[in-house]
């Protein structure tokens, strides 16, 4: 589903981020965007992620090893949850 919501550029370059926009990418304030320009002049923003190892160090260790099948059950279900709660 597209989401298109406009937005003015302040005479400081600034531009505020639609709610529509900040709520479809779950941004918070102090958080970072990224921007992509395109070849074809197609600008893509995304919420900007850190590294795999970046984001491993703030998860707490897990006191249970699990499979990857458990893993991967576990991703469905909560896919399956977030599709339900309409995230």
């Amino acid at each position: 589903m597209s989401e298109v919501a406009m937005s003015k550029v302040t005479s400081k370059g600034q531009i505020t981020i639609p709610e529509v926009i900040r709520r479809r990418l779950r941004l918070q304030a102090g958080e970072q965007i990224e921007w992509t320009v395109l070849e074809d002049g197609v600008v893509e923003v995304r919420r900007a992620g850190g590294t795999l190892e970046a984001l491993t160090s703030i998860l707490p260790k897990p006191t249970t090893r699990r499979t990857l099948a458990e893993l991967d059950q576990a991703v469905l279900r909560k896919a399956a949850e977030n599709a339900r709660a309409g995230r």
